[in-house]
């Protein structure tokens, strides 16, 4: 079966031992994005199965319609919003799906830009290397406001941590959120602007869903106190379009870590958030490490072989 792995971007897929499960497949991977839609009809029309890795490539029906080849688009995870599931139904095409969270890759993510930016180890580790003098000084997280919007099980991982160094955690979120903030000896907020007031950092770990998109607004993140600092490791649909640049720029709040971008890859260094000194950019790392690679394409794979071998699915539709 001749199978095509789009944007496979850290050039590592072939290195996982999952890949194994492909042997005696025809498999072409590409590792930089097709520029347009034409190239990538090009990349793709040879193929029976498309491995969509994340949401990396927009199944549209456009594109969908321009690929007669293709019978199986096999998920790397357990849901994909880049889909047109009702063009995939109308041209026969399967979508298979993994069945397995991950929230551990995320969750240290989250804590690793929370201490690297609340400290200025990236502004300072470079003037270090250049030979300068440490010019700034940064803020504790003992006794700080450790902010969670969303208490699920990648805000449950980054509230414990937050907890470890003296933070006081407050929780903000649906009723089930509150409820799991005060079963743990939590607070919960009395309301999103409380959350927002009083967070010293603020962790964004809610799910992204129809209801949720732009759930985050410039009203609520100008609330926020100067020196306060807003981390999102989930999606950057949750913020109002262009909300988090403004707020930025107003100096409420003070500073940001950002790990999603409405956009990706963002190539070329073309993004007004790389360009203001007072925010840390890391280019969706959330799930990017090896244990979680192995576990995700691992699921992939095993669907696309059951496909070739007739063996019921996994359908995502």
């Amino acid at each position: 079966m001749k199978i095509v792995i789009p944007d496979d971007y850290q050039d590592t897929i072939h290195k996982l031992d999952a890949f194994k499960l492909l042997s005696g497949h025809e498999v072409t991977r590409y590792r930089e994005p097709a520029r347009d839609l034409d190239e990538l009809v090009a990349r793709l029309h040879p193929a029976a199965c498309v491995v969509e890795i994340r949401e990396r490539i927009d199944f549209s029906r456009a594109l969908i319609e321009r690929l007669p080849n293709l019978k199986l688009i096999a998920l790397v995870g357990s849901r994909s919003r880049a889909i047109d599931y009702e063009a995939a139904r109308e041209h026969q095409v399967l979508v298979s799906r993994g069945d397995s969270g991950s929230p551990e890759a995320p969750a240290e993510l989250a804590v690793a830009l929370m201490l690297a930016a609340r400290r200025n180890v990236v502004i300072e580790a470079p003037r270090m290397q250049r030979g300068e003098w440490p010019a700034t000084l940064s803020h504790r997280l003992r006794g700080g406001t450790l902010g969670i919007f969303g208490l699920g099980h990648i805000g449950k991982m980054v509230a414990e941590a937050g907890r470890g160094p003296g933070m006081k955690v407050l929780v903000w979120g649906r009723e089930h959120s509150l409820a799991a903030a005060r079963a743990a000896g939590y607070e919960a907020a009395g309301s999103k602007e409380e959350l927002f007031e009083r967070s010293d950092v603020l962790q964004l770990l809610v799910r992204l869903t129809p209801e949720t998109i732009g759930i985050v607004t410039l009203t609520d993140l100008s609330r926020m106190k100067p020196t306060a600092l807003f981390v999102n490791v989930a999606r950057a649909k949750l913020i109002e379009p262009g909300a988090l640049v403004a707020a930025l720029e107003r100096g409420r709040p003070g500073f940001a870590a950002v790990d999603v971008y409405d956009e990706e890859p963002v190539i070329g260094g073309n993004h007004p958030l790389l360009r203001m000194p007072n925010v840390l950019c890391t280019p969706h790392l959330g799930w990017a490490e090896w244990e979680t690679f192995e576990l995700y394409f691992r699921e992939c794979f095993e669907q696309i072989v059951n496909y070739g071998e007739g063996r019921p699915l996994r359908l995502a539709n």
